[in-house]
């Protein structure tokens, strides 16, 4: 018996691969995940709606005479037809005219490397927008970018002529993991999408900061950096699509950062995903067309998943790349890399070698678009990488460092199922994970202990009097007094469908309330000086079994 899965490659219908049931094989998905049945009037009701301090845009757009709005470019998977073609139709209902508006398209540095010709512009706007209202493709190295100053980080923010000077600004943008960033949307649609070479170079620069990774923004110094630019800038109204392909899942609209951090919270609850056990061998897909539309892009799925695969696994890409690497430094990069470990023989050493000097090159001399060279070689060092794309086998291999998956395009599904069996055959792995769109999901290993042991580390942080847990004596001190008021006609705090036959005593009740952490109770812990602090239940960790655990 064999499972099947079909993986996103280009713009064809996939690729199915099969893989043999007696190996535990599991598909990573998003969890949590409710499509919205209809996007427009969860569109409508945000502009309404907004999140912050922020009027209706109907209120904002009245009658004011230039009015910007920042798109994404084609590299970004967006749900145009339920987002962007309904908030054109719903400014036209706003009374808005057509010719005071600008779409500007936030390619950021994108359209020094690739052209975004009327195809392209179609791609993101349709067809019938663009012929309704100007369209500017945003040039960072333009001569009238207007200079806001510099970041506390020292940061140059020099930003698009037409959005500056315009009296309403605008950005609809899709916030998602992002490998440096932390997320991106809301802020990013300002630094870098609309920013010039200098900005978007010295605030990119910081990449290397240990801080600087998938899913944080607290303590990450490209993100505060952008956010400090964003806000010299400004932002009238912000539109934030959470999506999962071209599917919407919410919409948080409103005040610059703010409605972000809402939009943030949904992600994290449906695309990441925490892993117990790592895999040995690891099938990801970038996610097809536009998500592989080249090397650059690409990539993110495996920085995004490298978590998934044990240190020394495997791991089989599929990314068509259709139009090549993407960016000229990224190709300089990566060649000169592979001019340094040209003598080596042993592929792990040529990594390591390679990696080293990309590290440093990174340090002394950052240039956008070669990042994406360290980048690649990084994940490298993890895990082995064997590559399926368009892309010349030779310089896949010799440059890159990736393991060409050699086909021909009238057998490429023969020829992928072909390359798996062998991997299988060769690496005899105990666990598979299969993931059918990197780029959107950011994967973390992590054991239950390891995760005990952090919520443990953040407890004893706040939990200055006593452990960090709940100990037994006030579990039990909890559960029967309220217990008590359960037997004596006080209703229930959890739902009704958790009150089963089985789970209707009141000392059960209580104890499931309890562990839900739902009852209004303060722990008073007194030391023997009459000091003491107040802790509410949800100040300790876990849920269940964590927050009971008794410290001997």
């Amino acid at each position: 018996m064999v499972s099947k899965f079909t993986l996103p490659y280009g713009k064809t219908k996939g690729l199915t691969i099969s893989l043999p049931d007696d190996i535990n094989v599991v598909e990573i998905q998003p969890k949590n995940i409710k499509i919205a049945d209809d996007p427009v009037s969860l569109l409508q009701e945000a502009l309404e709606k907004p999140i912050g301090n922020v009027r209706p845009l109907e209120e904002i757009v009245k009658d004011k005479n230039a009015i910007a709005v920042v798109v994404d470019d084609a590299t970004r998977t967006f749900p145009r037809d339920q987002i962007v073609v309904p908030f054109f139709d719903l400014l036209q209902e706003m009374g808005v005219d057509k010719d005071k508006v600008t779409i500007i398209i936030g390619v950021g540095t994108h359209a020094n490397f690739g052209a975004v010709d009327d195809a392209k512009i179609e791609e993101i706007l349709g067809k019938k927008i663009p012929a309704s209202y100007k369209v500017e493709v945003h040039d960072s190295a333009a001569d009238n970018l207007v200079d806001y100053g510099k970041t506390s980080r020292g940061t140059p923010i020099r930003i698009n002529k037409t959005y500056s000077e315009a009296d309403c600004k605008i950005l609809i943008t899709d916030v998602s993991f992002h490998y440096y960033a932390g997320f991106g949307g809301d802020r990013k649609s300002i630094v870098p999408a609309i920013a010039g070479d200098d900005t978007i170079n010295a605030n990119h620069a910081m990449l290397m900061d240990a801080n600087a990774t998938t899913g944080n923004l607290a303590s990450n110094p490209v993100n505060l950096d952008m956010v400090e630019g964003a806000k010299k800038v400004g932002a009238d109204f912000v539109i934030n699509v959470v999506a999962h392909g071209t599917d919407v899942i919410d919409v948080k609209a409103g005040e610059l950062g703010v409605a972000f951090e809402e939009a943030v919270n949904v992600v994290k609850n449906s695309f990441q995903i925490g892993i117990e056990k790592q895999a040995d061998l690891l099938i990801v897909s970038a996610g097809g067309t536009p998500k592989d539309i080249n090397l650059y892009q690409a990539t993110k799925a495996i920085t995004q998943t490298i978590g998934a695969v044990k240190s020394g696994g495997q791991i089989i890409f599929l990314a068509e790349c259709t139009e090549g690497i993407g960016h000229p430094a990224f190709e300089e990069w990566i060649e000169d890399a592979a001019t340094q470990v040209a003598g080596e023989t042993d592929h792990k050493a040529k990594v390591d070698k390679a990696y080293d000097y990309l590290a440093t090159k990174i340090k002394t001399g950052f240039v956008m678009g070669g990042h994406k060279a360290y980048f690649v070689i990084r994940e490298q060092r993890q895990a082995n990488i064997a590559m399926l794309s368009s892309l010349d086998a030779s310089t896949v291999e010799e440059k890159y460092l990736f393991e060409p998956i050699k086909h021909a395009d009238k057998t490429m599904q023969k020829d992928l199922q072909a390359f798996v069996d062998g991997k299988i055959e060769e690496l005899k792995p105990s666990t598979i994970y299969v993931i059918q769109a990197g780029g959107e999901l950011f994967v973390t290993h992590t054991s239950a202990m390891g995760e005990e042991k952090a919520m443990i580390s953040a407890a004893k942080k706040r939990v200055k009097i006593g452990p960090p847990f709940i100990t037994k004596y006030e579990k039990s001190r909890i559960v029967g007094a309220r217990a008590l008021q359960l037997s004596l006609g006080a209703p229930p705090l959890i739902l009704p469908e958790l009150i089963t036959p089985d789970v209707a005593e009141p000392l059960l009740i209580a104890d499931i309330e309890m562990k839900e952490k739902v009852l209004p109770i303060i722990i008073r812990r007194v030391l023997p000086s009459k000091e003491y602090a107040d802790y509410p239940l949800d100040i300790f960790p876990g849920d269940a079994s964590a927050i009971t655990r008794d410290v001997q």
